[in-house]
């Protein structure tokens, strides 16, 4: 047959397939975006609707980590004194302050407190009120006879339920960019496989074509 017309009929039948890069970057930002991108819409669906639901349950745990935060710094700020600690110091140590040396009459040598209490309420100052010893003089409640607060002890549970529910936060959003990068390597595999098979349909429509 005449060249022109063979290709011709060449160009009407040939398949143009669709970009793995483009197919990966589409499911890297928008997981599912890229398996749509690729005709494959059940897997789509399927990665952004995990990815929804990975972030719903983020700002779900976020908040609730944040609330019990803003408790348990309320609740501290009622309860633990600077002051009372500052008294201790005065009373047990001879010293006003965390930060300066004081003799040891168990070790008989000047030493120095193992912690230092940061002068604002910090992340760190919420922290170590209730974490070390040395701070427990600060809680009103704080008894010598029973070494006991019940204060102290309500605290810490109620920093670890703020933690806990921050933590659980964090893996979903890890788990989340897990499945962005899961989807786009999926998304790049789904690009492959529909352009060998739009390559295989091609050819078979183009000898069908040329039999005729």
């Amino acid at each position: 047959g005449d060249p022109a017309e063979t290709q011709g009929a060449m160009d009407v039948y040939a398949f143009k397939g669709k970009s793995l890069k483009r197919a990966f970057l589409y499911s890297l930002i928008i997981p599912g975006s890229g398996e749509f991108y690729a005709n494959s819409k059940i897997k789509a669906i399927a990665f952004f609707g995990i990815d929804v639901a990975l972030w719903g349950l983020y700002f779900n745990y976020h908040g609730k980590g944040k609330d019990k935060e803003t408790e348990y710094k309320g609740f501290a700020d009622v309860n633990w004194s600077r002051g009372e600690y500052t008294q201790w110091l005065i009373d047990s140590l001879n010293i006003d302050s965390d930060t300066t040396r004081y003799f040891d009459p168990v070790k008989q040598e000047w030493t120095y407190l193992s912690h230092h209490l940061p002068d604002g309420n910090t992340q760190q100052y919420y922290e170590m009120i209730g974490k070390y010893e040395q701070f427990r003089w600060g809680w009103y409640d704080y008894s010598d006879i029973t070494k006991t607060s019940d204060f102290r002890t309500a605290y810490v549970i109620m920093r670890k339920d703020s933690n806990d529910w921050l933590k659980k936060a964090k893996n979903a959003a890890a788990v989340s960019i897990a499945n962005h990068i899961l989807s786009a390597f999926d998304a790049a595999w789904s690009v492959r496989k529909y352009n060998k098979k739009g390559e295989r349909f091609s050819q078979m429509e183009l000898k069908m074509r040329f039999s005729e």
